[in-house]
């Protein structure tokens, strides 16, 4: 084999390996929302890419697998070409030879380019990753179940050394809520309600008090007509019920458990339910979790 057809052989060895180590960071890197609105307007590739990135473990499979495959080509050729021409003594040099290459124009120099313009090259290199990925099927079904199982062994000792847990679903919307804002269409007020949702979580009952003066009350001597008579001019589902004093709580009463009840004389007192008192630092959540059952 002539010098000739080795360095070309190399040089499109190292191509494709850049293709593949570029294509994971573009895939990876690229905004999910520019994606969607590219796939929304029509855009096939954009499509693919967001059918692609939503099995990541999928798409980095590939991207190994290709670029140990190139790797692994030119280290075999540059070593049995200079083990025939030079001698077993200069094999080191094939190594010496080939790593600064393929650090840097395999990986690098393509990682940079596809990471800055992810969003245009995503679209573009999506069907041929995908090509790629139909011919390493049998390789990537060993290593996708491989890595299942290892990951599944060593997720618990990760979280016990860390101390950290995997990102969950609502992290991943309180990062969209706060770096997504040009892609997305929701109003100031609904992105402001969803964050709340979102931190409700956390948050105390402290921050859900109301002064009593606010409050909509009704007594508990009313009977079950002029309850619903309340309940239709207040607007609300739940009435706090106090006795004698408003700053006597002692149940809640809800609008639905009036409608069984065939008595409209029938005094509220024996229809609420119990009020339930909770510490001004405790959970909000967990209170909210036991008023709903």
């Amino acid at each position: 084999m002539s010098i000739g057809i080795l360095i070309l052989l190399l040089v499109t060895a190292l191509i494709l390996e850049g293709f593949f180590s570029g294509s994971e960071m573009a895939l990876i890197s690229a905004d999910r929302l520019v994606l969607h609105k590219a796939a929304q307007a029509g855009n096939k590739g954009a499509k693919l890419a967001l059918k692609l990135v939503s099995k990541p473990e999928h798409v980095l499979a590939t991207t190994l697998v290709g670029t140990n495959i190139c790797v692994g080509f030119q280290a075999t050729l540059t070593t049995l070409y200079v083990y025939k021409h030079l001698g077993p003594r200069f094999e080191l040099y094939s190594v010496l030879m080939l790593s600064p290459l393929i650090l840097l124009f395999g990986e690098i120099i393509p990682k940079t380019i596809y990471q800055r313009y992810a969003e245009k090259l995503a679209p573009v290199i999506a069907p041929f990753v995908q090509v790629a990925s139909w011919l390493f099927s049998p390789i990537i079904w060993v290593l996708r179940h491989y890595t299942d199982w290892l990951s599944r062994r060593l997720q618990p000792l990760e979280e016990l050394v860390t101390g950290r847990h995997q990102p969950t679903h609502r992290e991943e919307l309180r990062y969209l809520l706060t770096y997504g804002q040009k892609e997305t269409s929701l109003k100031s007020s609904e992105r402001r309600m969803i964050k709340r949702i979102l931190d409700f979580s956390k948050a105390e009952a402290k921050n859900a008090l109301i002064p009593l003066i606010k409050v909509d009350m009704i007594e508990d001597t009313l009977t079950v007509n002029e309850a619903l008579e309340a309940f239709t001019r207040h607007g609300h589902s739940r009435l706090p019920v106090y006795h004698e004093r408003v700053d006597n709580v002692i149940g809640v009463l809800h609008v639905f458990d009036l409608f069984s009840e065939q008595d409209g004389n029938k005094p509220i007192a024996r229809t609420m339910q119990t009020a339930h008192y909770a510490p001004r630092n405790s959970n909000s959540r967990r209170h909210s979790r036991r008023n709903c059952r």
